[in-house]
This record gives structure tokens, sequence and C-alpha cells, in this order.
């Protein structure tokens, strides 16, 4: 009987010892899954688990790098559209606005803070800009249209198919002051 519990006692030292450092590695990954980088693992044994361990706290570093220059090359975009004078419209493939700048809004006349999320005929009323991006789409190849007059100005755009694996994965409309209407 005496022996029996020891064995019991020895066996359920054994796995706990085993499956805490599983149960630490358990709770990185979630934190990681849930985007919380800075998690690291504690365990530094030479065994398996503490070699899935390092390749765990090395694959969030890895992440962390690669989210830090995304935010990056993000923050870089971004200043380079505010800072653009031709007006910059980008949308998936199903037309909804995914980014705009201000001279976009300026030159096709609707508030750039209300664009992006919404579909581009729901935010540019011009129709020759809406059947350019239509054509430049269904076609794969670039379009170009002039517009107006919107106030007291022309507009010419090149609407472009963003390339994707199965054909067009959204659009780019590029619009700029047009010297003159033809």
């Amino acid at each position: 009987g005496l022996a029996v519990l020891a064995a019991a006692v020895g066996c359920f030292w054994l796995a706990n010892r085993r499956a805490r450092p599983i149960a630490e590695l358990t709770r990185v990954a979630d934190a990681l899954a849930s985007g919380d980088f800075s998690r690291r693992s504690t365990h530094a044994a030479a065994d398996e688990i503490g070699g899935l361990a390092r390749s765990i706290d090395t694959m969030a570093d890895a992440l962390q790098a690669q989210i830090a220059r995304a935010a990056r090359d993000k923050e870089d975009l971004s200043a380079i559209l505010a800072n653009m004078s031709e007006g910059v419209i980008a949308t998936d493939r199903q037309r909804r606005i995914v980014l705009c700048n201000e001279a976009a809004a300026t030159l096709l006349d609707f508030p750039r803070g209300s664009a992006p999320g919404h579909p581009l005929w729901e935010i540019v009323r011009e129709e020759p800009v809406l059947k350019a991006a239509s054509r430049a789409l269904e076609s794969g190849e670039r379009v170009t249209a002039q517009v107006g007059p919107i106030g007291t100005r022309w507009v010419d755009i090149a609407a472009c198919p963003l390339p994707g694996p199965n054909g067009p994965a959204g659009l780019v409309v590029v619009a700029h002051d047009a010297p003159e209407a033809v």
C-alpha cells in the first residue's frame, strides 16, 4: 500500500513537473495570439520544451519587429499621402475605400473623414470616376478620364487595378488638376 502511494505521489510530481512548462508555453502563446508580444517564456532548460520555448521567444521577437516595421511603413505612407498634391483613393475588390488623402477629398469634393470603409459610389459622386473604376477592375487595365467641372475645376483621373492572386485585389484612383477641359 505504501509503495503504491509513493509511486502515485512520484508520478503526480513528475507529471506536474513536465506539465508546468507546457502550461507556461500555452500562456505565452495565448498572449502572443492576443497581441502581447512582450511575453516570454522563463523555461530555459536544455530539453525539448526548452528548445520549443526558445523558438516561441524567437518567433515573438520576429513578430514584434515586423509589426514595428509595418507601423513605421504605415506612418511613412500616411505622411507621403498627406503631402501629395494629387488625390489618391485606394479601394478593395468590392470598391470599399481603404484609404484616401485630403487632396482626393478636395479635388473630388467629398468630406475626407467619411470615406474609409464606405463604397466608392457613396463618397465620390462623379459618374466618370465610377465608370473608370468599374472599367479598370473589369479589364485589369489602367483607365483614364476627365471629370468636371467640379466647382470651378476640371480633374484628370487614372484608375488602376491593384494586382492580386486571382485578378484585381482592389483599385487605386489618382486625381489631379487638369490644365484645361478636353
